[in-house]
């Protein structure tokens, strides 16, 4: 008997048991890799064919919706990832976007429930009521109700208070101007806001209540009006805020806070509560020839500052300096538009580019990009986000888009179900497919006999 106790028979048995497990182990071994090669090349193959669904889509979005619509949702459903959820938040957002029939397109101003704006240019003012154009079933839109005269000498910026009752307009080689829109079809010009001589005034803050201006000018000049009488308005100060241009300013809701920024790149905080005597708080920024555009929360406590590829979020604490909450890298490679809902938490960012992206900053560690606004037209020249978040203007060289975004939270959580609520969605006909799919093969996606394949409905096996 042999050492385990088998004959010879026995230990053929044996061998060849053996041999089988490890023929099997070898298939086994082979099968495996074969799926996970062939899963590989699989899911290479629908990546590179749902990018090319959003790429269409994105060049079809402003001369066939419908279509973009469709094919981003494709993209989406054969590669659900970051990029093509993305591209159909966009396009969702895209979908409540609405070209305004302006000539003008240089500043836009917004009120608080976006109800009004103002949107300007070197010359002139227009006074637009939103109302039509946020009501999809009036089909009678209202165009600009009246506009206001800017200086001869250009105009560059125009401030809007949230109740829309009020305006203030400048940015030219002389005074600024103080508007009554309490009848928005007849404007009346109430008040002038001269300024030193040879100094114009680059940059415009009014207080929630329209009671409190204050103006930047061209000398470094920070300027505070009391317009609780806009008949008869009182400059209470005068204060050298910076050694060049004051560029940007953002003022709190209640007036007591400002925050300047100038050409120099310089950026300053100030405590107006006594606005006969401001106080500088802190240097946001040092000389750096680089400009900075600033906003502001309601309350003052928190301020965004953009620049060349970064902005940085500062808490201004009560009795405190000042302090750094968070260094987070620009959308873009130089920012000049900045927009803060009142509390602080949702942020409009434009610059170099033909978009505005929306961020969520209510981690400002962990920032998260909302949505990408693709307005008319190249760079931005202006953008404004209501305090509320729920609406948007962009201006540029094409026109200026309202957005609105009032399903912002609801896209963003679940893009799907917001682009397919019956389930179906709009249908991809087989001449489409082929067009724009370089002739992928329908069957995976769809029935053999369909005509026509639901984009909600693509199931990816």
């Amino acid at each position: 008997m042999s050492h385990f106790g088998l004959g010879k028979a026995g230990r053929s048995r044996m061998a060849y048991a053996i041999a089988l497990i490890a023929l099997l182990a070898a298939a086994l071994v082979l099968g495996i890799g074969w799926i996970r090669e062939h899963a590989g090349a699989s899911s290479q193959r629908h990546e590179a064919l749902a990018y090319r669904l959003a790429f269409h889509a994105a060049d079809l979005r402003d001369t066939d919706f419908a279509a973009a619509k469709k094919l981003t949702i494709a993209a989406f459903k054969i590669r659900p990832d970051e990029q093509t959820r993305g591209r159909l938040i966009d396009t969702l957002l895209q979908g409540r976007s609405t070209p305004l029939p302006s000539a003008v397109t240089e500043s836009v101003a917004l009120s608080a429930a976006a109800r009004s704006a103002l949107i300007g240019d070197d010359t002139e003012a227009e006074v637009w009521d939103l109302t039509s154009w946020l009501d999809p079933e009036i089909t009678e839109k209202t165009w600009a109700l009246s506009s206001l005269e800017g200086d001869p000498d250009g105009q560059t910026a125009v401030r809007l208070s949230p109740d829309g009752r009020t305006a203030i307009t400048g940015g030219g080689k002389s005074a600024a101007m103080v508007w009554d829109l309490g009848d928005p079809a007849k404007p009346v010009q109430s008040a002038t806001l001269p300024g030193k001589k040879d100094a114009s005034p680059g940059s415009l803050a009014l207080s929630a209540d329209g009671s409190r201006a204050a103006i930047g000018d061209s000398k470094g000049d920070l300027i505070v009006w009391d317009l609780s009488d806009m008949s008869r308005p009182r400059r209470v100060s005068v204060t050298k805020a910076h050694d060049s241009h004051i560029a940007d300013l953002a003022l709190s809701s209640d007036g007591r806070v400002a925050v300047t920024s100038a050409l120099d790149g310089t950026v300053r905080s100030w405590d107006l509560g006594d606005s006969a005597s401001p106080a500088k708080t802190a240097d946001l920024s040092y000389p750096t020839n680089i400009q900075t555009a600033v906003a502001m929360s309601a309350d003052g406590g928190t301020v965004l500052l953009g620049r060349q590829n970064r902005l940085e979020m500062w808490r201004l604490g009560t009795g405190s300096l000042p302090t750094p909450a968070a260094h987070i890298d620009a959308p873009m490679a130089y920012v000049d538009g900045l927009s803060l809902t009142s509390d602080g938490r949702t942020a409009l960012v434009t610059g170099e580019s033909s978009s505005g992206f929306l961020l969520d900053l209510s981690k400002p560690l962990g920032p998260v990009h909302l949505a990408r606004l693709k307005g008319e037209g190249q760079e931005i020249s202006s953008s404004v986000l209501s305090t509320d978040g729920a609406f948007a203007l962009t201006a540029q060289s094409g026109g200026t888009t309202l957005w609105d975004l009032r399903d912002l939270t609801k896209i963003v959580a679940d893009p799907e179900a917001v682009a397919c609520p019956d389930g179906f969605g709009l249908g991809i006909s087989k001449a489409e497919w082929l067009r724009y799919t370089g002739e992928s093969d329908w069957s995976e996606f769809a029935g053999a006999d369909w005509d026509t394949l639901p984009s909600c409905r693509i199931r990816v096996t």
